[in-house]
């Protein structure tokens, strides 16, 4: 980190559980490797910080994010990754969103660790943490974000009914510890978790239809819970849910063409991409990834992690599971006196 500081250079930076990088010289995709994309961003069109969680509240940590982004700029924008496994990522973005606008526009990842699950980070040229996140703050009036995410993930069999949860975590479905009834339905080993979560979330079913996917990222073995990045509320009715496979290639290509018709212009593509989608696909991530590339005809990097974050359409800036989700950064012109 020290060169960086002494040439003056700004580090966005998160861990990760592969990186991703397609541009004219050729497509990376690594393990346990680093991609690095130095850009020339105006340093008045960006803000940088890390925050770290420490005792904060999730919901406290959010407002203070949210106050800061606020303040930066007239219209700001936001790309983020966090750092913090078990950690409600959900609840820190609604009360960003309760500082800031409900219409907020921001982009990110829950950071990666090459599949241990154990401790990821974010940082900076200066500051690293395994707990808080990292805000790149941009004034959306000089530096364009946009974009989209999709799943594809299916549900399996019955619906079930969690009965005892706190904010993100969950202690009983159906009236049963909730980490014996997921190894049990499942016919798993409790060694496989939370890895094996990864593959098998499960699907949150809304009263308007829609449905939210949710990934276990800890779990508590003495007191049989499972832990999410997000909050399952008691009587949240869910039922499981896997990877049709490579079906989820076909959705992803229809929904960036769509994409791509009504956002044609980008200068830099950051892409999110769920482990569990890599897992489910193998080489052929490769051909899902490759198409934003080809679309846009810009540089494209990214990551494999453990959620993202994104605005998808109207609706307000949320925390995804099992998504590929993208993010088109464009310099927009100055404007005419």
């Amino acid at each position: 980190m020290d060169s960086f500081q002494q040439y003056g250079i700004n580090l966005f930076g998160t861990t990760s559980a592969g990186e991703i990088l397609f541009d004219s010289d050729g497509d990376i995709m690594l393990n346990r490797g680093a991609v690095l994309v130095l850009t020339d961003i105006p340093a008045s069109s960006f803000q940088l910080q890390l925050l770290k969680m420490d005792n904060f509240t999730q919901d406290v940590f959010g407002k203070e994010a949210g106050e800061i982004i606020k303040q930066r700029f007239k219209e700001p924008s936001v790309l983020t990754s966090f750092s913090g496994l078990g950690k409600n990522i959900q609840a820190v973005i609604d009360n960003i969103l309760i500082k800031t606008r409900s219409q907020l526009k921001m982009y990110g990842c829950l950071a990666g660790d090459d599949l241990k699950l154990e401790k990821a980070l974010v940082f900076t040229e200066k500051e690293i943490t395994d707990c808080g996140a990292i805000f790149l703050i941009l004034d959306d009036e000089k530096i364009g974000l946009n974009g989209m995410t999709t799943s594809g993930w299916n549900g399996l069999g019955t619906d079930f009914t969690v009965t005892h949860s706190e904010e993100n975590v969950v202690s009983e479905i159906d009236n049963i510890p909730a980490l014996d009834f997921y190894v049990n339905y499942l016919n798993i080993l409790e060694e496989d978790l939370p890895m094996i979560g990864l593959e098998y979330p499960l699907m949150i079913k809304h009263q308007d239809g829609t449905f939210s996917l949710r990934a276990i990222n800890k779990i508590d073995k003495e007191k049989r819970s499972l832990i999410f990045s997000s909050s399952i509320k008691s009587g949240t009715v869910f039922s499981f849910s896997a990877s049709p496979g490579f079906e989820i290639l076909e959705k992803t290509r229809e929904k960036v063409i769509a994409f791509y018709e009504k956002n044609q212009s980008a200068d830099l593509m950051f892409l999110y991409s769920a482990v569990a989608r890599q897992l489910a696909t193998g080489p052929l991530i490769n051909t899902e990834i490759k198409l934003a590339a080809i679309k846009w005809r810009v540089p494209l990097v990214g990551c494999f992690n453990y959620g993202e974050i994104a605005k998808d359409n109207d609706q307000p800036s949320k925390f995804y599971n099992q998504s590929f989700t993208l993010a088109l950064l464009t310099e927009k012109p100055a404007p005419s006196l």
